[in-house]
């Protein structure tokens, strides 16, 4: 049986953007953000946001280190 939990997530997202009146995102920058969100505010590790999202852990663990580097004061991919 498939884990029903990254379906809820997508759910959740989905019905947020419309009750803010927010556009929709494109994927990768709505996953970085809740990423980001999971392991720096909430403490997840890699494993279990990549569990709550239905991602690979790999793609989680890319996430986070390419929003580190945006972050870092004079990277060159902050200006990408």
């Amino acid at each position: 049986m498939p884990d029903p939990t990254p379906h809820a997530w997508q759910l959740l997202t989905a019905r947020l953007t419309i009750l803010t009146n927010q556009r929709p995102r494109p994927t990768a920058a709505s996953l970085q953000d809740d990423s980001v969100l999971f392991h720096h505010v909430l403490h997840y590790p890699a494993t279990t946001i990549a569990c709550l999202t239905g991602q690979e852990r790999a793609t989680i663990t890319a996430l986070l280190a390419a929003s580190q580097r945006q972050r870092t004061p004079g990277s060159t991919a902050a200006a990408l």
